[in-house]
């Protein structure tokens, strides 16, 4: 009986685990196809959510508890330049009223967009994201941290 117990637990752990692992599919893509050096442009970043799974919006304050918001950094680099914050697209609202806690997220999908200003031909572009998805039906957190690295070319005649 010990031993059907200690395997039961073994096995829900390992399917608990393997949901744990479920990651959001992080895209990359510019507005404008046609970039031009030194005209800002809006670098969407979209995101693919596990089916069950919210991700926290980037435009409320953390609180000492509670959700806490998703973040975007850059990298410094002379070859671009970050313009404002990052812009969650169309996040859901929510609040707790609780903690009197006002927050954002988004479900089956995410979006987020950064003006930014390419300085050169060859642009290379890096930084990370950090934040927490959330399950939908437990509310269980994990916690994220995505590193992000890749390179634009614009024509040098633009």
């Amino acid at each position: 009986m010990k031993v059907v117990a200690w395997i039961t637990f073994i096995f829900i752990n390992q399917v608990t685990l393997v949901a744990q692992t479920a990651e959001a599919r992080w895209h990359f893509t510019l507005s404008n196809a046609d970039v031009k050096l030194h005209e800002d442009n809006q670098l969407i970043i979209a995101v693919d959510l596990p089916e069950g799974w919210g991700l926290y919006a980037s435009d409320f304050q953390a609180e000492t508890f509670g959700p806490t918001p998703t973040i975007i950094s850059f990298d410094n680099s002379k070859d671009y330049v970050v313009i404002d914050n990052v812009r969650d697209i169309n996040p859901v609202r929510a609040e707790e009223p609780s903690f009197d806690l006002q927050y954002a997220y988004f479900t089956t999908a995410a979006e987020f967009r950064q003006s930014i200003r390419l300085m050169k031909s060859r642009t290379n572009i890096k930084g990370v994201i950090s934040g927490k998805l959330f399950n939908l039906n437990n509310g269980k957190t994990i916690p994220f941290e995505k590193t992000f690295d890749f390179t634009i070319d614009v024509d040098a005649n633009n």
